[in-house]
């Protein structure tokens, strides 16, 4: 219930603050068209809306309990050619859209602009592996008297051989995981370039706002048999025994079985989350390097952003191992069984910083870019289990985008 009403307690503050930075941009245009300088004699689009997409790798999502029994069977059959440990770790990869609205009001170098971007990935992975394990033996009998079907008494002598043991180890793990990202900016920007790009180029500087909003689901199921015992016994009393009978023999009286095996399972569910807002800054640039400002260029793009966001950040989850041992022969079973359950939320404030470099094909009302992002959230996700961890989230790689002019 507690995490029900922090939710619509953030979701109410949101479009608060959302509605009260619209409305302070909308108020900036204002002051800014009645008294902005004369407008350029060159017509160009006042409205641009961005479309595009990025791949991206991404780091932060959370961690699984560490399962001892996985490492110390770490060269079991069961666990060969796969480890559970490489099954566990989450996509490196997420993929998205990404969109954005920028306004430049007429008469004036200011830009406002609303941005989103959204990402997500997943995978469901079911691996099991199993695999026959034989071992062989030497043994010696004790010697030992019968009877034949005809009544006569015989006696043997203490044999030796060897035995062949045979079993069956596996080890299969299921594994679940899901992860979305939602990063939302409302800017206002004004050139700070003063010409020094030349015709066509662009040095803006933009405050604002900054929403950003993470969350990791997973769960893992993992079922093992890693090991079987395989065990020589040598009886020593026997030996003493019969020594004096067979001095010539010395036998050791060692006869092979197979006491028992190991079994283990491990659940593990857990659910994080980060909830932010704060205030924003950025810088953008962009350089003519081959064309026409005044109708077809290519353009070099770079930009730096920095934010602090206030919010919430919150794990909550369980996970319980089992492990039975199971002797032959009418053994004890022995079992143990260990679980957990965990829910923590905290108020953080999360330093983030970002950069991106690209390049742009550039018309007079359209423009397609390419390029290469990445943005940081320090400490945003608590990766921990039973105890709270925090990790940065981060997402970089390529992105490419298409925009198109309206108005002017």
């Amino acid at each position: 219930m507690s995490e029900l009403i922090n939710k619509q307690s953030a979701q109410k503050l949101f479009r608060w603050q959302l509605l009260a930075t619209v409305s302070a941009l909308v108020l900036t245009n204002s002051a800014m068209v009645n008294s902005g300088e004369a407008a350029d004699d060159q017509s160009h689009p006042s409205v641009w809306i961005e479309l595009g997409g990025q791949l991206e790798r991404q780091t932060g999502q959370g961690d699984f309990p560490s399962q001892s029994f996985i490492a110390d069977y770490a060269n079991s059959p069961a666990f060969d050619p796969v480890s559970p440990l490489k099954v566990e770790r989450p996509p490196l990869y997420s993929n998205g859209l990404e969109g954005k609205m920028t306004f430049e009001p007429e008469g004036t170098d200011w830009v406002l602009s609303a941005g989103v971007r959204y990402g997500r990935s997943g995978t469901h992975k079911d691996v099991h592996r199993g695999k026959n394990y034989q071992k062989q033996a030497h043994f010696t009998r004790y010697p030992r008297y019968y009877f034949t079907p005809s009544g006569a008494l015989k006696f043997h002598l203490p044999r030796t051989g060897i035995r062949t043991f045979s079993g069956y180890v596996f080890g299969g793990i299921e594994i679940d995981h899901k992860q979305s990202h939602t990063i939302v900016d409302f800017t206002a920007g004004k050139d700070v370039g003063l010409g020094m790009f030349g015709k066509g180029g662009i040095s803006s500087l933009n405050v604002g706002v900054r929403f950003a909003q993470f969350s990791s689901k997973s769960t893992s199921v993992i079922h093992a048999r890693p090991d079987l015992l395989f065990y020589t016994p040598c009886n020593s009393a026997a030996a003493a025994y019969y020594a004096p009978i067979f001095p010539s023999h010395n036998f050791q009286f060692c006869f092979p079985m197979t006491p028992g095996f190991h079994t283990f399972a491990a659940t593990v569910h857990t659910y994080r989350k980060f909830q932010g807002i704060g205030p924003t800054i950025s810088w953008n640039a962009s350089v003519p390097v081959v064309g026409n400002p005044d109708s077809e260029f290519l353009s070099v793009d770079w930009g730096i952003n920095a934010a602090i966001l206030f919010g919430r950040q919150g794990a909550n989850g369980s996970h319980q191992t089992t492990g039975i041992y199971k002797g032959y022969h009418g053994g004890t079973p022995f079992q143990y069984t260990h679980a957990a359950v965990f829910d923590r939320t905290r108020k953080v404030a999360i330093p983030n910083v970002g950069g991106l470099i690209g390049a742009s094909l550039n018309f007079p009302n359209a423009k397609i870019s390419l390029g290469y992002r990445g943005d940081f959230f320090f400490g945003a996700m608590d990766t921990g289990v039973d105890e709270r961890k925090t990790k940065a989230v981060g997402f970089y790689g390529p992105f490419a985008t298409i925009s198109f002019g309206f108005g002017g």
